[in-house]
Order: C-alpha cells, then structure tokens, then sequence
C-alpha cells in the first residue's frame, strides 16, 4: 500500500468542524479589520461634528440678537407667538361649538337667505328628496335592472353573462 492511502492516517487528522469552502478566515479577519477602522474613523469624526455645530449655534446666538434697522423698522407690528396653554380645554370648547353648529338652527348669509339646519333634519330632508324622486321616475329602478342582468343572455357568446 501506498502511505498516502492509509485509511489509518485519516482518522489520525484533526477533523474540519467547517466546510473550508464556505469559510475564509482571511475573509473574517478583513471583516474585523474594516470594522475596527470604520469605528476608529466615525467616532472622532462625529465627535469633530457636534462640536463644530456646537460652536457654529453659540455664535448664531450671539450674534442673531442683533437685527438691521431696516429689518425692524419694517416688521415693528409684527405679532409675538400666540401659546397655546390650554390644549385640552381649547379642543373641547371647539369641540362644543361644531356641535352646536350642527344640531341647531341659524344663519349662514341672512342677505342671500342661506340658512343652517341641524345636520339629523338635513338627512331627513335628503331621504325625502331621494324617495319623491324615485318615485317618479318611470322604467326599472336600479335594483330590478341588476336583478335582470344574470337571466339575459350574451348576443357574441351565447351564454350567460
């Protein structure tokens, strides 16, 4: 026999715990590294960042204060910020408004005779309007035409549609 195909050597090797062709440790080693680098180069850099744009916002603050009299002088009324410090309060009082503008009665234009009416009288009035108007209407209504549809027959194909 020759001594390279002793079954014997074989089972004396270390076994692979990997498959040597889905596994390059060089490929891993390269990995670690480029991380290693990544994190040695971002960290400064976003350190370098805040810092400059710390720097940058204390002497916009300094120096913003400071605005050109034409500027002002064209913008003396300008109205400071309204807060709004009562949030909750101000949703239900608007809130309690809409509502009562959709359930009471009043004027939109008194001039041109538009008037608002409670929103549940309006619906009424639109089923009314819907009811009279079918019922003069002559023919098939919508439902009896869709109810014949499926017992006509297709003219091209000779079947049912």
């Amino acid at each position: 026999m020759k001594p390279g195909n002793d079954s014997t050597s074989a089972k004396q090797a270390a076994p692979v715990r990997y498959n040597p062709l889905e596994v390059s440790l060089p490929g891993i080693a390269l990995f670690a590294g480029l991380v290693v680098l990544m994190l040695v180069l971002v960290f400064p850099a976003s350190k370098w960042m805040l810092r400059h744009f710390e720097m940058k916002a204390e002497r916009a603050d300094t120096t913003g204060s400071q605005v050109s009299p034409a500027i002002a002088a064209s913008r003396a009324n300008f109205p400071a910020p309204r807060d709004q410090l009562k949030a909750p309060e101000d949703l239900a009082i608007f809130n309690m408004r809409e509502q009562e503008e959709l359930n009471s009665y009043g004027w939109v234009d008194k001039r041109a005779g538009v008037v608002r009416i409670p929103i549940s009288r309006a619906m009424d009035l639109l089923v009314e309007r819907e009811a009279s108007a079918s019922t003069n209407i002559t023919g098939p209504s919508v439902l009896q035409i869709q109810q014949r549809r499926p017992l006509e027959t297709n003219s091209i194909t000779g079947g049912s549609q």
